[in-house]
Formats: structure tokens, sequence, C-alpha cells
């Protein structure tokens, strides 16, 4: 969710040299995420969330291949349903 609603296509022209001062931090988080989600990264959720049904555009086109995002990125997360215990 995070992700989605920093409004990444914004970001999408930029690399880390090309990207101005004041959002290079934004830009650095939205990478750290990417990179986390390819490494297997954010398995698991108590919350769930999916762009598309959340109105975020999840089909963009960029030079740049930094942006390519995983198809779990683009679905949405899946949600661990807690085990009652009683």
């Amino acid at each position: 969710m995070i992700f989605w609603m920093a409004e990444p296509d914004y970001y999408f022209d930029y690399t880390e040299e090309t990207i101005d001062e004041w959002a290079k931090d934004v830009w650095k988080l939205l990478q750290k995420i990417l990179a986390k989600m390819k490494n297997g990264g954010f398995t698991k959720s108590k919350y769930g969330f999916n762009p598309t049904k959340n109105g975020y555009q999840t089909e963009w086109e960029s030079a740049k291949g930094i942006w390519e995002s995983p198809n779990d990125l683009i679905k949405g997360n899946k949600v661990i349903k807690p085990i009652a215990i009683g």
C-alpha cells in the first residue's frame, strides 16, 4: 500500500542520479520496496491491499529497467487470517 500511495509513476523517468534532491528519499524507498519484493520479501500481511481495486494504475511503462514490478506487487498482497485460540 505504501508503494502505491507514494505515486510511483511520478518517479519512473528518473534514476538516483537524475531525481531532484527533494524527491530522492521517496525514490529510494520505492526502490527498496521493489528490491525486497523481487527477493521474496513481504510474504505475510495482516492487512490486504489490491492496488487495482483501490483505483491505482498498475500497468505502466518506464524506460528505466529499475522499475520492473513483480507480479505480487501488481496483484496485491495476500492476507493471513488469524487463528482463533480458545
